[in-house]
């Protein structure tokens, strides 16, 4: 999720997202992860139960710097060691070839 503050318009709107895709994705069994830049540790919910703590910690995301989303994302996938599906919810106001340059496919 970027915190940035260009996402300030639609912050209340990109929470509810990563909420509700967190919930659908937990209520099908899979794992989630919500990492934020401004929210500390990721955190991992591998079961219902787990939800409330994902909530609390959508709460609790802090506004960073726009540049702050690109390096956070390089860490995130290099700390990745299991493959799946990632959602990034943003307003993509930054440089994307930063991103497109880990590697990864990028669609």
């Amino acid at each position: 999720l970027d915190s940035s503050s260009s996402m300030a318009s639609v912050w209340q709107l990109a929470t509810r997202m990563v909420a509700a895709i967190g919930f659908l994705a937990v209520r099908s069994q899979d794992a989630v992860t919500v990492a934020s830049p401004g929210a500390g540790t990721p955190v991992v919910v591998q079961s219902p139960r787990g939800l409330q703590r994902m909530l609390s910690a959508l709460i609790n995301v802090q506004a960073t710097p726009a540049d702050s989303f690109t390096e956070f994302c390089r860490q995130q996938i290099a700390r990745s060691k299991l493959p799946g599906l990632v959602v990034v919810v943003s307003d993509f106001m930054f440089e994307i070839a930063g991103i497109r340059s880990i590697g990864q496919s990028i669609t």
